[in-house]
């Protein structure tokens, strides 16, 4: 090939290359990138426990400045953090469930359960399962989880109540004595009208 068809063929491939620059950028951007990830992936599979171990210790030398980064990011991208939650919240259900049980009433999951099997599954009032259906979506067709009842005053657990029970007698501000009124009156009262 002599000079003369070199330049002609350079010149071709420089014109073809200028119509075509965007194109032909993002095609390589895309092979580059789809490369990368292959590569950061494999890497990342060979050497998991090494990287997660750093990533363990760095967060635990520079907690604040993690915790800012992570603010940081959730503030720019609400909906990505929201999907995430979700989807932890989906595949963390029981343990979620066991640490609001041990922050709010001080026992754990295990303590629910053997507490449910005592009651036999039901409330401790009417003797029924979980009234209504998980409105967060979890799981629509299982029934809902009974309350756990416990005394404000003194914070200790007294049983498992179905929603309904447990507001009736959070409505009831927990008096027994107003319990046993109402409870006359029912026996005892007569048509009115």
């Amino acid at each position: 090939m002599d000079d003369d068809a070199r330049s002609r063929k350079r010149a071709n491939a420089r014109r073809y290359y200028e119509r075509h620059r965007e194109e032909l950028l993002a095609k390589a951007k895309t092979i580059y990138r789809d490369r990368r990830r292959e590569t950061m992936r494999r890497l990342y599979e060979e050497r998991r426990e090494e990287i997660k171990e750093r990533s363990r210790r760095w967060y635990k030398a520079n907690k604040e400045r993690g915790e800012e980064t992570r603010r940081s990011w959730a503030a720019r991208h609400p909906e990505q953090m929201l999907e995430y939650k979700r989807a932890y919240e989906l595949r963390n259900i029981d343990k979620n469930l066991d640490r609001r049980l041990r922050a709010s009433f001080g026992i754990s999951l295990d303590n629910y359960n053997q507490m449910l099997e005592v009651q036999g599954g039901v409330c401790a009032i009417c003797g029924r399962a979980g009234q209504g259906r998980d409105g967060r979506g979890v799981n629509p067709d299982k029934p809902r989880r009974l309350c756990v009842d416990h005394d404000h005053a003194t914070g200790a657990v007294r049983g498992l109540l179905c929603g309904w029970c447990n507001r009736t007698l959070g409505r009831f501000d927990n008096d027994a004595e107003r319990f046993e009124k109402a409870a006359a009156y029912l026996r005892t009262a007569t048509k009115v009208v």
